[in-house]
Order: C-alpha cells, then sequence, then structure tokens
C-alpha cells in the first residue's frame, strides 16, 4: 500500500486538476479490475495519461478566452489564424488513445472475444452441392 500512496503522491505534484486526478483513479481502478496487480511502468503510463488530461484542459480554456481563431498583427500585415490549442488537443488526444491502447483499456478492448469454430464437418460447404 506504500508504493501506492509514493506513486500517487508523485502524481499530485505532477498534476493539479482534480479532473485528471480522478481520471488517473478511474484507469487504475479500470485496469486494476481487469488485470490484478499493476506494476510501476502500467503506473507512469497512467500518470502520462492523467498530466495529458491536465494539458488538455489548459487548451480548452485557452480556447474558450480566445476562441477558435485568433487575429495576429505582424507589422504592417494582419491576418487570421487557427488557435493552436485545438491542433494542440487533437494531438494529446492522439497520443491517450494509443497509451490507453497499450494498456487494453479503449472500450474496443473488453468487447474482443475469440472466435469459435462450430463447424464439426473438415470440408468445404460447396462439398455438399
Amino acid at each position: 500500500m506504500g508504493e501506492r500512496d509514493e506513486m500517487y503522491e508523485r502524481l499530485c505534484e505532477m498534476v493539479s486538476d482534480p479532473d485528471a486526478r480522478l481520471l488517473y483513479m478511474r484507469l487504475r481502478a479500470q485496469y486494476m479490475g481487469r488485470y490484478g496487480e499493476i506494476i510501476e511502468s502500467v503506473q507512469h503510463i497512467l500518470s502520462d495519461i492523467a498530466y495529458q488530461e491536465q494539458v488538455k484542459t489548459a487548451f480548452k480554456a485557452d480556447i474558450a478566452t480566445r476562441g477558435a481563431v485568433e487575429k495576429v498583427h505582424n507589422g504592417r500585415q494582419q491576418f487570421i489564424r487557427g488557435n493552436k490549442s485545438i491542433t494542440e488537443i487533437t494531438r494529446l488526444a492522439e497520443s491517450q488513445r494509443k497509451l490507453l491502447g497499450e494498456l487494453r483499456l479503449t472500450t474496443a478492448s473488453g468487447k474482443i472475444e475469440p472466435v469459435e469454430d462450430n463447424d464439426a464437418d473438415d470440408g468445404d460447404a460447396f462439398d455438399s452441392f
């Protein structure tokens, strides 16, 4: 139990957003429920996912403040460009998806079941014709 507390304390130093911490705890519980024991490398991946969630929240706040596009002044030139936070949110979401895939915690991971071949015959279906 001491190792868990130590990892959570390190996470709290790195992640201050309560929603990101909650995500970490949920993913940790989901992983432990599916696979049992949790190793240090998995803890680090879960911490990375939580940290990325915190950064995504900051980017979302930036978009709420500045909008989806921003007006840029470069000397006498003025133009409008997309807010780079939108691109970063997409990049972080993709990274989180890949990390969850590594841990097999995606929604598709739990639904995969082996396909059983119930055909008793060894021949082709067209052999009977």
